[in-house]
């Protein structure tokens, strides 16, 4: 699964700003990006090797997945 990046967000929102979303619309395309950072994140942790890992609690594992993506 891709990471999602700033920039993606950025567009959904400079979308929302010049009005060429409806509101629904965006919140339904943010939710969208938001499933796709939890199904990355569950495959992650998934497919990971707990060996380094397994002394960390889960807000660090997020944080450690969230800089090896660059998020």
């Amino acid at each position: 699964m891709k990471a999602i990046k700033h920039a993606e967000l950025r567009d959904i929102t400079d979308s929302w700003n010049k009005e060429d979303i409806t509101f629904s619309k965006m919140v339904e395309l943010l939710n969208n990006k938001a499933d796709e950072f939890a199904i990355g994140f569950a495959e992650w942790i998934r497919n990971m090797s707990f060996g380094k890992y397994h002394a960390h609690s889960t807000k660090e594992l997020l944080e450690i997945y969230k800089k090896e993506k660059g998020l």
